[in-house]
Parts: C-alpha cells; structure tokens; sequence
C-alpha cells in the first residue's frame, strides 16, 4: 500500500511506461491518482505504448502526440 498523499510534486514531467499494464482498473485508478497530483499545471506524463488514463484521468489529461502515449495535464 503507498502513503495516502504524496510526498513530491508540481513536476513538469513523469515517465511511467509499461508499469500500468500489470495493474487490474482500480489500482491503474489510483496510480493514476497519484501521477496526476503529482504533474505541475500543463505537466506531461509518458506511457507505454499499450497504456491510456483510465476513468476520469481520461478527461483530465489530453494526449498530445498521436503516435506516441504523451499526456498532458489540463
């Protein structure tokens, strides 16, 4: 179990590739929690290439490059 809130933030960018993918929804939910609290206003999270936000996060980071998984925090 990780720490109910973060210990580091407001960063500009976060690589997370191909981690989420050995996650069931609901822990890919919290983790995506915790990245975009994480990410500064305008921050950009990297995934791997079989990975997209899930659940509200789908809304809430826009995806700025159709070729490859980056995000960015709206």
């Amino acid at each position: 179990d990780s720490p109910p809130e973060i210990v580091f933030g407001n960063f500009d960018i976060i690589l997370c590739t191909n981690l989420l993918i050995y996650f069931s929804t609901p822990y890919q939910e919290k983790v995506f929690d915790k990245l975009y609290r994480s990410l500064a206003g305008g921050g950009y999270l990297v995934l791997g290439k079989t990975e997209t936000p899930t659940g509200v996060y789908g809304n809430r980071l826009r995806k700025v490059n159709e070729c490859c998984p980056i995000y960015q925090k709206v």
